[in-house]
Protein backbone atom coordinates (compact mmCIF):
# COMPACT_ATOMS: atom_id res chain seq x y z
CA UNK A 1 0.00 0.00 0.00
CA UNK A 2 1.21 3.37 -1.28
CA UNK A 3 1.44 6.06 1.21
CA UNK A 4 1.82 9.98 0.52
CA UNK A 5 4.19 12.46 2.34
CA UNK A 6 1.35 14.62 2.91
CA UNK A 7 0.29 14.73 6.81
CA UNK A 8 -2.72 13.73 8.49
CA UNK A 9 -4.02 15.08 11.89
CA UNK A 10 -2.23 12.78 13.58
CA UNK A 11 0.86 13.98 12.25
CA UNK A 12 1.74 10.62 9.91
CA UNK A 13 1.26 9.81 6.66
CA UNK A 14 -1.91 9.27 4.92
CA UNK A 15 -2.94 6.46 3.71
CA UNK A 16 -5.08 6.84 0.49
CA UNK A 17 -7.52 3.89 0.95
CA UNK A 18 -11.08 4.49 1.23
CA UNK A 19 -11.36 0.94 3.78
CA UNK A 20 -8.85 2.59 6.26
CA UNK A 21 -10.99 5.62 6.83
CA UNK A 22 -12.92 5.43 9.61
CA UNK A 23 -15.63 8.79 8.59
CA UNK A 24 -15.90 7.06 5.43
CA UNK A 25 -16.39 2.87 6.06
CA UNK A 26 -19.93 2.16 6.48
CA UNK A 27 -21.20 4.99 4.37
CA UNK A 28 -23.31 3.72 1.35
CA UNK A 29 -24.51 6.84 -0.04
CA UNK A 30 -26.87 4.55 -2.14
CA UNK A 31 -29.23 4.33 0.71
CA UNK A 32 -32.42 6.21 0.62
CA UNK A 33 -30.99 7.87 -2.11
CA UNK A 34 -33.41 10.65 -4.49
CA UNK A 35 -32.79 12.99 -6.97
CA UNK A 36 -33.29 15.86 -4.82
CA UNK A 37 -29.95 14.80 -2.76
CA UNK A 38 -28.08 14.19 -6.00
CA UNK A 39 -29.12 17.88 -7.37
CA UNK A 40 -27.92 18.94 -3.74
CA UNK A 41 -24.60 17.37 -3.94
CA UNK A 42 -24.06 18.50 -7.15
CA UNK A 43 -24.96 22.63 -6.30
CA UNK A 44 -22.79 21.76 -3.58
CA UNK A 45 -19.59 20.70 -6.08
CA UNK A 46 -20.59 23.85 -7.73
CA UNK A 47 -18.97 25.71 -4.44
CA UNK A 48 -16.29 23.59 -3.98
CA UNK A 49 -17.96 20.83 -1.59
CA UNK A 50 -16.93 17.94 -3.87
CA UNK A 51 -15.81 15.20 -1.63
CA UNK A 52 -19.70 13.71 -0.63
CA UNK A 53 -20.57 14.11 -4.29
CA UNK A 54 -17.15 11.82 -5.78
CA UNK A 55 -17.77 9.30 -2.98
CA UNK A 56 -21.21 8.37 -4.16
CA UNK A 57 -19.39 8.54 -7.71
CA UNK A 58 -17.61 6.01 -6.66
CA UNK A 59 -20.21 3.77 -5.33
CA UNK A 60 -22.30 4.35 -8.58
CA UNK A 61 -19.31 3.02 -10.32
CA UNK A 62 -19.13 -0.22 -8.52
CA UNK A 63 -23.25 -0.99 -7.92
CA UNK A 64 -24.71 0.70 -11.52
CA UNK A 65 -24.06 -2.06 -14.67
CA UNK A 66 -23.81 0.23 -16.81
CA UNK A 67 -21.19 2.32 -15.48
CA UNK A 68 -19.34 -0.24 -13.78
CA UNK A 69 -18.58 -1.57 -17.57
CA UNK A 70 -17.82 1.31 -19.58
CA UNK A 71 -15.39 2.38 -16.28
CA UNK A 72 -14.06 -1.26 -17.04
CA UNK A 73 -13.77 -0.57 -20.68
CA UNK A 74 -12.03 2.98 -20.92
CA UNK A 75 -9.77 1.92 -18.64
CA UNK A 76 -8.64 -1.51 -20.01
CA UNK A 77 -8.37 0.21 -23.26
CA UNK A 78 -6.33 3.51 -21.55
CA UNK A 79 -4.19 0.37 -20.18
CA UNK A 80 -3.44 -1.11 -23.42
CA UNK A 81 -1.53 2.59 -24.59
CA UNK A 82 2.17 2.49 -24.15
CA UNK A 83 4.47 5.59 -24.01
CA UNK A 84 7.23 6.82 -25.75
CA UNK A 85 9.21 10.02 -26.60
CA UNK A 86 9.08 11.23 -30.05
CA UNK A 87 10.25 13.68 -32.30
CA UNK A 88 8.30 16.95 -32.57
CA UNK A 89 8.30 17.18 -36.70
CA UNK A 90 7.50 20.27 -37.18
CA UNK A 91 9.44 22.11 -34.51
CA UNK A 92 12.09 20.22 -35.97
CA UNK A 93 11.26 21.14 -39.64
CA UNK A 94 10.83 24.67 -38.25
CA UNK A 95 13.78 25.51 -36.27
CA UNK A 96 16.14 22.85 -38.37
CA UNK A 97 16.91 21.00 -35.77
CA UNK A 98 19.91 19.33 -35.18
CA UNK A 99 19.68 15.56 -35.36
CA UNK A 100 21.90 14.97 -32.29
CA UNK A 101 20.33 17.27 -29.96
CA UNK A 102 17.02 15.14 -31.14
CA UNK A 103 19.15 12.02 -30.13
CA UNK A 104 20.26 13.56 -26.61
CA UNK A 105 16.80 14.67 -25.76
CA UNK A 106 15.24 11.71 -27.00
CA UNK A 107 17.49 9.34 -24.35
CA UNK A 108 17.28 12.17 -21.19
CA UNK A 109 13.31 11.69 -21.39
CA UNK A 110 13.50 7.80 -22.12
CA UNK A 111 15.25 7.83 -18.62
CA UNK A 112 13.67 10.37 -17.24
CA UNK A 113 10.39 8.86 -17.88
CA UNK A 114 11.86 5.48 -17.24
CA UNK A 115 12.24 6.28 -13.87
CA UNK A 116 8.65 6.39 -12.93
CA UNK A 117 7.62 3.02 -11.02
CA UNK A 118 3.91 3.39 -11.99
CA UNK A 119 3.84 5.47 -15.00
CA UNK A 120 0.71 2.95 -16.64
CA UNK A 121 -1.09 3.22 -13.61
CA UNK A 122 -0.46 6.65 -13.41
CA UNK A 123 -2.12 7.68 -16.71
CA UNK A 124 -4.96 5.11 -15.78
CA UNK A 125 -6.01 6.98 -12.96
CA UNK A 126 -5.94 10.77 -14.80
CA UNK A 127 -8.46 8.41 -17.07
CA UNK A 128 -11.10 8.59 -13.89
CA UNK A 129 -11.57 12.25 -14.75
CA UNK A 130 -13.67 11.48 -17.36
CA UNK A 131 -16.09 9.65 -15.28
CA UNK A 132 -15.42 11.41 -11.91
CA UNK A 133 -14.67 15.23 -12.83
CA UNK A 134 -11.05 15.50 -11.80
CA UNK A 135 -8.20 13.56 -10.84
CA UNK A 136 -5.15 13.71 -9.08
CA UNK A 137 -1.33 12.44 -9.35
CA UNK A 138 1.31 13.60 -6.72
CA UNK A 139 4.77 13.67 -7.60
CA UNK A 140 7.15 11.39 -5.20
CA UNK A 141 10.32 12.67 -6.08
CA UNK A 142 14.19 10.68 -5.46
CA UNK A 143 16.91 12.63 -3.64
CA UNK A 144 18.46 14.11 -6.88
CA UNK A 145 14.99 15.68 -7.68
CA UNK A 146 13.61 13.08 -9.95
CA UNK A 147 9.84 11.90 -10.33
CA UNK A 148 10.18 8.63 -10.25
CA UNK A 149 6.51 7.61 -8.44
CA UNK A 150 2.78 9.57 -9.27
CA UNK A 151 0.68 9.13 -6.02
CA UNK A 152 -3.03 8.76 -7.22
CA UNK A 153 -4.95 10.24 -4.50
CA UNK A 154 -8.80 9.73 -4.42
CA UNK A 155 -10.78 12.73 -5.07
CA UNK A 156 -12.98 12.70 -1.95
CA UNK A 157 -9.32 14.00 -0.62
CA UNK A 158 -10.27 17.05 -2.23
CA UNK A 159 -12.36 20.53 -1.78
CA UNK A 160 -11.96 23.37 -3.84
CA UNK A 161 -11.68 27.11 -2.22
CA UNK A 162 -14.78 29.38 -3.68
CA UNK A 163 -14.58 30.79 -5.21
CA UNK A 164 -10.99 31.06 -6.53
CA UNK A 165 -11.12 27.03 -8.30
CA UNK A 166 -7.68 26.35 -5.83
CA UNK A 167 -7.67 22.68 -4.48
CA UNK A 168 -7.11 22.39 -1.09
CA UNK A 169 -6.30 18.78 0.36
CA UNK A 170 -8.25 17.61 3.29
CA UNK A 171 -6.64 15.21 5.20
CA UNK A 172 -9.95 13.92 6.47
CA UNK A 173 -11.41 13.40 3.44
CA UNK A 174 -14.90 15.58 4.92
CA UNK A 175 -16.62 17.54 2.87
CA UNK A 176 -15.65 20.87 3.09
CA UNK A 177 -13.79 23.39 1.34
CA UNK A 178 -10.87 24.61 4.07
CA UNK A 179 -8.33 22.58 3.77
CA UNK A 180 -4.28 22.21 2.74
CA UNK A 181 -4.15 24.72 -0.25
CA UNK A 182 -1.86 22.44 -2.36
CA UNK A 183 1.23 23.10 -4.42
CA UNK A 184 0.42 22.42 -7.89
CA UNK A 185 3.77 21.96 -9.40
CA UNK A 186 3.61 18.85 -7.22
CA UNK A 187 0.81 17.47 -8.44
CA UNK A 188 -0.80 16.48 -11.85
CA UNK A 189 -4.11 17.28 -12.28
CA UNK A 190 -6.54 16.87 -14.61
CA UNK A 191 -10.24 18.17 -15.32
CA UNK A 192 -13.24 17.22 -17.48
CA UNK A 193 -16.21 19.43 -16.80
CA UNK A 194 -18.51 17.34 -18.92
CA UNK A 195 -17.78 14.13 -16.68
CA UNK A 196 -20.13 11.11 -16.76
CA UNK A 197 -20.83 9.88 -13.68
CA UNK A 198 -22.81 13.22 -13.24
CA UNK A 199 -25.40 11.85 -15.31
CA UNK A 200 -25.08 8.36 -14.60
CA UNK A 201 -26.00 9.58 -10.69
CA UNK A 202 -28.69 10.92 -11.69
CA UNK A 203 -29.93 8.05 -13.86
CA UNK A 204 -29.15 5.69 -11.24
CA UNK A 205 -32.35 7.45 -9.03
CA UNK A 206 -34.52 7.11 -11.82
CA UNK A 207 -33.40 3.84 -12.96
CA UNK A 208 -33.76 2.32 -9.10
CA UNK A 209 -37.04 3.93 -8.07
CA UNK A 210 -38.32 2.61 -12.02
CA UNK A 211 -36.87 -0.47 -10.67
CA UNK A 212 -39.02 -0.80 -7.29
CA UNK A 213 -42.17 0.33 -9.64
CA UNK A 214 -41.39 -2.51 -11.87
CA UNK A 215 -41.23 -5.05 -8.83
CA UNK A 216 -44.12 -3.99 -7.31
CA UNK A 217 -46.26 -4.64 -10.52
CA UNK A 218 -45.00 -7.40 -10.70
CA UNK A 219 -45.58 -8.81 -7.45
CA UNK A 220 -48.84 -7.48 -7.80
CA UNK A 221 -50.08 -8.85 -11.21
CA UNK A 222 -47.39 -11.52 -11.91
CA UNK A 223 -49.53 -14.16 -10.28
CA UNK A 224 -53.15 -13.93 -11.15
CA UNK A 225 -56.52 -13.68 -9.04
CA UNK A 226 -57.72 -16.97 -8.41
CA UNK A 227 -61.41 -17.11 -7.87
CA UNK A 228 -63.30 -20.84 -7.21
CA UNK A 229 -66.81 -20.71 -8.98
CA UNK A 230 -69.09 -23.17 -7.12
CA UNK A 231 -72.20 -24.39 -7.98
CA UNK A 232 -75.18 -24.78 -5.73
CA UNK A 233 -75.04 -28.46 -5.41
CA UNK A 234 -71.02 -28.42 -4.58
CA UNK A 235 -70.89 -26.05 -1.81
CA UNK A 236 -74.52 -26.53 0.19
CA UNK A 237 -72.86 -25.20 3.62
CA UNK A 238 -70.22 -23.03 5.20
CA UNK A 239 -68.29 -26.71 6.11
CA UNK A 240 -68.35 -27.24 2.18
CA UNK A 241 -66.84 -23.74 1.49
CA UNK A 242 -64.61 -24.46 4.05
CA UNK A 243 -63.19 -27.33 2.39
CA UNK A 244 -63.20 -25.66 -0.60
CA UNK A 245 -61.00 -22.89 0.90
CA UNK A 246 -58.40 -25.38 1.85
CA UNK A 247 -58.44 -27.06 -1.56
CA UNK A 248 -58.01 -23.15 -2.96
CA UNK A 249 -55.04 -22.89 -0.82
CA UNK A 250 -53.42 -26.14 -1.33
CA UNK A 251 -53.66 -25.60 -5.05
CA UNK A 252 -51.94 -21.92 -4.92
CA UNK A 253 -49.27 -22.99 -2.62
CA UNK A 254 -48.14 -26.30 -4.93
CA UNK A 255 -49.31 -24.74 -7.81
CA UNK A 256 -51.48 -28.37 -9.03
CA UNK A 257 -54.79 -29.79 -7.28
CA UNK A 258 -57.54 -31.28 -7.99
CA UNK A 259 -61.26 -29.63 -7.94
CA UNK A 260 -64.45 -31.20 -7.12
CA UNK A 261 -67.22 -31.67 -9.70
CA UNK A 262 -69.12 -28.67 -9.91
CA UNK A 263 -66.16 -26.34 -9.15
CA UNK A 264 -63.76 -24.03 -11.77
CA UNK A 265 -61.19 -22.10 -11.34
CA UNK A 266 -61.41 -18.61 -13.51
CA UNK A 267 -58.11 -16.28 -13.36
CA UNK A 268 -58.33 -12.86 -12.94
CA UNK A 269 -54.93 -10.32 -13.67
CA UNK A 270 -52.56 -12.39 -14.87
CA UNK A 271 -49.58 -10.57 -16.63
CA UNK A 272 -52.70 -7.79 -17.69
CA UNK A 273 -51.02 -5.40 -20.36
CA UNK A 274 -47.49 -6.72 -18.81
CA UNK A 275 -45.84 -6.09 -22.62
CA UNK A 276 -47.44 -2.45 -22.78
CA UNK A 277 -45.81 -1.43 -18.72
CA UNK A 278 -43.71 1.45 -19.09
CA UNK A 279 -40.56 0.02 -17.16
CA UNK A 280 -38.97 -1.71 -19.86
CA UNK A 281 -38.45 0.73 -22.36
CA UNK A 282 -37.98 3.20 -19.64
CA UNK A 283 -34.64 1.27 -18.24
CA UNK A 284 -33.61 0.70 -21.66
CA UNK A 285 -34.00 4.34 -22.47
CA UNK A 286 -31.27 4.98 -18.99
CA UNK A 287 -28.83 2.26 -20.66
CA UNK A 288 -28.52 3.53 -24.38
CA UNK A 289 -28.12 7.32 -22.24
CA UNK A 290 -24.79 6.36 -20.48
CA UNK A 291 -23.69 4.06 -23.13
CA UNK A 292 -23.82 7.11 -25.77
CA UNK A 293 -22.19 9.60 -23.01
CA UNK A 294 -19.49 6.98 -21.84
CA UNK A 295 -18.80 6.56 -25.64
CA UNK A 296 -18.49 10.31 -26.74
CA UNK A 297 -22.19 9.54 -28.79
CA UNK A 298 -21.02 6.60 -31.17
CA UNK A 299 -24.24 5.42 -32.08
CA UNK A 300 -22.70 2.35 -33.52
CA UNK A 301 -22.34 1.11 -29.43
CA UNK A 302 -25.96 0.78 -30.10
CA UNK A 303 -26.60 -1.95 -32.73
CA UNK A 304 -26.43 -4.94 -30.15
CA UNK A 305 -28.28 -3.82 -26.86
CA UNK A 306 -26.27 -1.76 -24.93
CA UNK A 307 -23.20 -2.40 -27.13
CA UNK A 308 -21.21 -3.15 -24.49
CA UNK A 309 -22.15 -6.85 -22.91
CA UNK A 310 -21.30 -9.79 -23.73
CA UNK A 311 -22.58 -9.53 -27.15
CA UNK A 312 -20.16 -6.90 -28.22
CA UNK A 313 -18.75 -7.28 -31.49
CA UNK A 314 -14.79 -6.23 -32.41
CA UNK A 315 -16.08 -3.03 -33.98
CA UNK A 316 -17.29 -1.78 -30.68
CA UNK A 317 -13.79 -2.72 -28.84
CA UNK A 318 -12.83 -0.71 -31.52
CA UNK A 319 -14.88 2.10 -30.13
CA UNK A 320 -13.13 2.26 -26.65
CA UNK A 321 -9.70 1.77 -28.73
CA UNK A 322 -10.36 5.18 -30.41
CA UNK A 323 -11.82 6.91 -27.06
CA UNK A 324 -8.80 5.98 -25.59
CA UNK A 325 -6.10 7.07 -28.57
CA UNK A 326 -7.70 10.11 -28.06
CA UNK A 327 -7.99 10.56 -24.35
CA UNK A 328 -4.23 9.20 -24.20
CA UNK A 329 -3.18 12.39 -26.54
CA UNK A 330 -4.49 14.84 -24.06
CA UNK A 331 -3.01 12.86 -20.78
CA UNK A 332 0.33 12.69 -22.44
CA UNK A 333 -0.04 16.09 -22.65
CA UNK A 334 -0.44 16.93 -19.60
CA UNK A 335 2.47 14.77 -18.37
CA UNK A 336 4.48 15.72 -20.58
CA UNK A 337 3.82 20.25 -19.76
CA UNK A 338 4.09 18.95 -16.02
CA UNK A 339 7.43 16.61 -15.97
CA UNK A 340 9.32 16.74 -19.24
CA UNK A 341 8.74 20.22 -20.46
CA UNK A 342 10.04 21.80 -17.36
CA UNK A 343 13.54 18.79 -17.23
CA UNK A 344 14.15 19.82 -20.83
CA UNK A 345 14.40 23.19 -19.83
CA UNK A 346 16.94 22.66 -17.49
CA UNK A 347 18.75 20.27 -18.68
CA UNK A 348 19.11 21.74 -21.98
CA UNK A 349 18.90 25.76 -21.38
CA UNK A 350 17.97 27.97 -24.17
CA UNK A 351 18.30 25.01 -27.11
CA UNK A 352 14.66 24.07 -28.63
CA UNK A 353 12.72 21.36 -27.51
CA UNK A 354 12.71 18.57 -30.41
CA UNK A 355 10.54 15.71 -28.64
CA UNK A 356 7.96 15.05 -26.96
CA UNK A 357 6.07 12.42 -23.98
CA UNK A 358 4.11 10.16 -25.89
CA UNK A 359 1.20 8.16 -24.86
CA UNK A 360 -0.71 5.77 -28.02
CA UNK A 361 -2.16 2.31 -28.24
CA UNK A 362 -1.02 0.09 -30.96
CA UNK A 363 -2.80 1.04 -34.51
CA UNK A 364 -2.62 -3.10 -34.54
CA UNK A 365 -2.53 -5.50 -32.50
CA UNK A 366 -0.61 -7.88 -34.75
CA UNK A 367 3.14 -6.82 -33.63
CA UNK A 368 3.82 -8.86 -37.30
CA UNK A 369 1.28 -7.44 -39.30
CA UNK A 370 2.50 -3.85 -38.29
CA UNK A 371 5.82 -4.09 -38.78
CA UNK A 372 5.58 -5.48 -42.46
CA UNK A 373 3.59 -2.52 -43.42
CA UNK A 374 5.78 -0.51 -42.19
CA UNK A 375 8.45 -2.59 -44.53
CA UNK A 376 6.32 -2.85 -47.49
CA UNK A 377 5.71 1.52 -47.53
CA UNK A 378 8.92 1.67 -47.07
CA UNK A 379 9.85 -0.49 -49.96
CA UNK A 380 7.23 1.02 -52.36
CA UNK A 381 8.96 4.72 -51.66
CA UNK A 382 6.58 5.69 -49.36
CA UNK A 383 8.17 8.00 -45.91
CA UNK A 384 6.90 6.82 -42.72
CA UNK A 385 8.35 8.92 -40.12
CA UNK A 386 10.12 7.83 -36.62
CA UNK A 387 7.31 9.60 -34.77
CA UNK A 388 4.35 7.26 -36.49
CA UNK A 389 6.29 4.15 -36.92
CA UNK A 390 6.56 4.30 -32.24
CA UNK A 391 2.74 5.24 -32.86
CA UNK A 392 1.50 2.22 -34.35
CA UNK A 393 4.18 -0.28 -32.56
CA UNK A 394 3.76 1.14 -29.22
CA UNK A 395 7.46 0.75 -28.77
CA UNK A 396 10.23 3.13 -29.21
CA UNK A 397 12.27 2.29 -32.31
CA UNK A 398 15.74 3.56 -33.94
CA UNK A 399 16.43 4.60 -37.42
CA UNK A 400 19.00 2.04 -39.22
CA UNK A 401 21.49 3.46 -41.62
CA UNK A 402 21.27 2.41 -45.24
CA UNK A 403 19.08 0.75 -47.55
CA UNK A 404 16.18 -1.32 -46.08
CA UNK A 405 17.52 -4.56 -47.63
CA UNK A 406 15.20 -7.21 -49.54
CA UNK A 407 12.49 -9.33 -47.63
CA UNK A 408 13.82 -12.52 -45.61
CA UNK A 409 12.87 -15.77 -48.05
CA UNK A 410 9.64 -17.41 -46.69
CA UNK A 411 10.45 -20.11 -43.55
CA UNK A 412 13.87 -18.18 -42.45
CA UNK A 413 13.77 -16.48 -39.34
CA UNK A 414 14.95 -13.15 -38.45
CA UNK A 415 18.50 -12.27 -37.75
CA UNK A 416 17.31 -9.77 -35.16
CA UNK A 417 15.89 -12.45 -32.87
CA UNK A 418 19.18 -14.83 -32.75
CA UNK A 419 18.95 -18.50 -31.62
CA UNK A 420 15.45 -19.18 -32.71
CA UNK A 421 15.33 -21.89 -35.09
CA UNK A 422 13.69 -22.57 -38.16
CA UNK A 423 11.64 -25.86 -37.76
CA UNK A 424 8.36 -24.06 -37.02
CA UNK A 425 8.22 -22.07 -40.14
CA UNK A 426 4.73 -22.31 -41.82
CA UNK A 427 4.25 -22.85 -45.25
CA UNK A 428 2.98 -18.88 -45.57
CA UNK A 429 6.39 -17.88 -44.19
CA UNK A 430 5.46 -17.09 -40.84
CA UNK A 431 7.67 -18.14 -37.33
CA UNK A 432 5.32 -18.42 -34.72
CA UNK A 433 8.37 -19.18 -32.59
CA UNK A 434 9.87 -15.85 -33.57
CA UNK A 435 6.54 -13.99 -33.26
CA UNK A 436 6.02 -15.56 -29.75
CA UNK A 437 9.70 -14.51 -28.72
CA UNK A 438 8.97 -10.78 -30.15
CA UNK A 439 5.29 -10.41 -28.79
CA UNK A 440 7.19 -11.70 -24.91
CA UNK A 441 9.97 -8.75 -25.48
CA UNK A 442 7.34 -6.75 -25.84
CA UNK A 443 5.08 -7.27 -23.35
CA UNK A 444 8.36 -6.94 -20.91
CA UNK A 445 9.97 -4.50 -22.61
CA UNK A 446 10.53 -2.00 -19.52
CA UNK A 447 11.96 -5.01 -17.34
CA UNK A 448 14.24 -4.96 -20.40
CA UNK A 449 15.13 -1.57 -20.50
CA UNK A 450 15.81 -1.00 -16.98
CA UNK A 451 18.54 -3.64 -16.74
CA UNK A 452 19.73 -3.06 -19.86
CA UNK A 453 20.35 0.61 -18.10
CA UNK A 454 21.63 -1.01 -15.30
CA UNK A 455 24.30 -3.36 -16.43
CA UNK A 456 25.15 -1.15 -19.65
CA UNK A 457 28.64 -1.92 -21.14
CA UNK A 458 30.30 0.60 -19.93
CA UNK A 459 33.48 -0.57 -18.28
CA UNK A 460 31.85 0.15 -14.83
CA UNK A 461 29.79 -2.32 -12.53
CA UNK A 462 26.56 -1.14 -11.56
CA UNK A 463 26.33 -0.02 -8.14
CA UNK A 464 24.27 -1.58 -4.93
CA UNK A 465 21.25 1.62 -5.06
CA UNK A 466 20.90 0.97 -8.81
CA UNK A 467 20.12 -2.84 -7.75
CA UNK A 468 17.81 -2.04 -5.19
CA UNK A 469 15.90 0.18 -7.56
CA UNK A 470 16.02 -2.23 -10.06
CA UNK A 471 14.51 -5.40 -7.89
CA UNK A 472 11.95 -2.77 -6.46
CA UNK A 473 10.87 -2.28 -9.84
CA UNK A 474 10.27 -5.55 -10.80
CA UNK A 475 6.70 -6.41 -9.15
CA UNK A 476 5.48 -3.66 -11.19
CA UNK A 477 7.19 -4.87 -14.49
CA UNK A 478 5.86 -8.25 -14.07
CA UNK A 479 2.24 -6.59 -13.41
CA UNK A 480 2.13 -4.48 -16.68
CA UNK A 481 3.82 -7.94 -18.09
CA UNK A 482 0.50 -9.70 -16.71
CA UNK A 483 -1.83 -7.33 -17.92
CA UNK A 484 -0.50 -7.20 -21.62
CA UNK A 485 -1.58 -9.83 -24.34
CA UNK A 486 0.38 -9.89 -27.10
CA UNK A 487 2.52 -12.52 -25.77
CA UNK A 488 -0.48 -14.73 -24.69
CA UNK A 489 -2.06 -14.51 -27.84
CA UNK A 490 1.47 -15.18 -30.18
CA UNK A 491 2.18 -18.15 -27.81
CA UNK A 492 -1.41 -19.22 -27.93
CA UNK A 493 -1.57 -19.07 -31.98
CA UNK A 494 1.87 -20.78 -31.91
CA UNK A 495 0.37 -23.85 -29.53
CA UNK A 496 -3.00 -24.22 -31.96
CA UNK A 497 -0.13 -24.58 -35.18
CA UNK A 498 1.91 -27.04 -33.35
CA UNK A 499 -1.55 -28.73 -32.34
CA UNK A 500 -2.52 -28.94 -36.22
CA UNK A 501 0.89 -30.17 -37.13
CA UNK A 502 0.54 -32.84 -35.07
CA UNK A 503 -2.38 -34.06 -35.95
CA UNK A 504 -1.53 -34.10 -39.44
CA UNK A 505 1.34 -36.12 -38.77
CA UNK A 506 -0.53 -38.54 -37.40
Amino acid sequence: MLTSPLLGPDGKPIVHDADEMPNRVGWNPLRGLTLNRVLSLLDGAETGYLADLTWLYRYVEKREPITTTLAERREAALSRCRWAVVKEEEVVRRVNGDPVLVDEQTAFLNDLFGKIDNLNAAWRWLGSAAFRGYAHLEKHYDAAGNVVHLEPVPQWFFGLMFPRHQYCYNADAQNSTHGDPIEERHWIIRECERHIDELAAILYVGRNMSWKDWQLYVSRHGVPNIFLEVAKEAAATDADYARLAGTLRQFVSAGKGVLPPGVKANLFGAGQGAEKTPFPGFMDYIDRMLVLRGTGGKLTMLSEATGIGQGATTAHEAVFDEIASAEASAIAELIHNAIGEPALSRAFPGQPQLVRFSIARPMSSNLKETAEGLLALRRAGWAVSRAKAVEMLGFEVEETAGEVGPAAAPGTVPQQIPGMAASRASQDGSDPEAETVAAVLLDTREAIQSALRVFADDGRAPTEEELRTLLDKLPEFLRLANTRTAGQVSFERMMEQAFAEGVEAQ
